[in-house]
């Protein structure tokens, strides 16, 4: 039997705060449903380094009645002691004191609220990796309550959260909808990340332009090129590779083809550790750069809590 608990928090107040303040787009949640998995692939990477880690995206439609979300990993996994610990009191990320917090992109222990600004209801069935562990069921509320109990199953370590979604809110559970934003978040993330609908499936992986590598140079040059021209939607005329110690900074800056202003602000592409962080950032370079646009890759920064 499991009973009903309170969070620790006005839980209505905070994701009235998500949705206005902190996150831009409700499609938000789908980066966060994607860094919780990386983070826990990630902790379980610390204690098993030849763990390879997976994450899979699926869409489960219904004919009467609205789309489901369900994102699994087989990263560490939480006890039943961790859930009532880390869902439940909002700030109190599982993240805190890992034996290398650098390792993980989250931070603030509030990214699973998200999925409330797209559903009523998430639910989370985890298992940890640590012996003797059971398998449990979390299931939380946009009105301020969740319940836990242990389940009678013989799961394999990992997490499966499910979102369904919450009137008007149906756009943003389209297949078409979770694989595109997917793919613009986590496509360089260094786990296989599949998307499953309607028993197809898509890998959205692709290799960033900071691994291409320069045992070629000049197909090394095409692929940034090309890779440039995909993600701005313009050419360019050289694309010059970077590398910062400070931040632990890698990535691209092109040289744009056309005329341009001086006065006009260049928005940068700026990932951290592989996700993307926003398409968007002004005065990444010093003003004389105005000629420039950058994809960084960031190892060693912090984000706020709204990136």
């Amino acid at each position: 039997m499991s009973n009903d608990h309170h969070f620790q928090v006005d839980l209505r107040g905070v994701i009235d705060l998500l949705s206005d303040h902190l996150y831009s787009s409700p499609r938000v949640f789908v980066r966060e449903m994607l860094q919780n998995a990386v983070d826990a692939i990630s902790a379980r990477r610390a204690v098993e380094p030849d763990h390879e880690g997976r994450i899979k995206l699926e869409i489960i439609e219904s004919a009467t009645g609205p789309a489901t979300l369900a994102v699994h990993d087989d990263g560490i996994g939480l006890t039943e002691e961790e859930v009532h610990r880390f869902l439940a009191t909002i700030g109190q990320s599982s993240k805190r004191n890992p034996v290398s917090r650098g390792d993980f992109i989250g931070q603030f222990g509030i990214g699973l609220l998200s999925g409330f600004v797209v559903c009523e209801e998430i639910v989370v069935i985890t298992r940890s990796i640590h012996a003797d562990s059971q398998t449990v069921e979390w299931r939380g509320n946009s009105d301020g309550t969740y319940s836990v109990r242990r389940l009678e199953l013989d799961s394999e370590p990992g997490t499966q959260v499910y979102l369904r979604a919450k009137p008007g809110c149906d756009e943003f559970f389209e297949p078409a909808f979770i694989r595109k934003t997917a793919a613009l978040y986590g496509n360089h993330l260094p786990y296989s990340i599949q998307i499953w609908s309607r028993k197809q499936h898509t890998l959205i992986n692709e290799t960033p332009p900071w691994e291409f590598g320069v045992r070629n140079a000049q197909l090394s040059q095409e692929r940034l090129l090309d890779y440039g021209e995909k993600v701005f939607d313009q050419k360019f005329l050289d694309a010059i590779p970077l590398e910062s110690d400070a931040g632990g900074v890698v990535g691209v800056a092109y040289i744009v083809a056309q005329a341009t202003n001086v006065s006009v602000n260049r928005t940068h592409r700026v990932y951290l550790k592989n996700m993307l962080l926003s398409e968007n950032i002004e005065h990444l370079l010093p003003d004389w750069a105005f000629f420039v646009k950058c994809v960084v890759n960031a190892t060693e920064l912090r984000p706020t809590a709204a990136r």
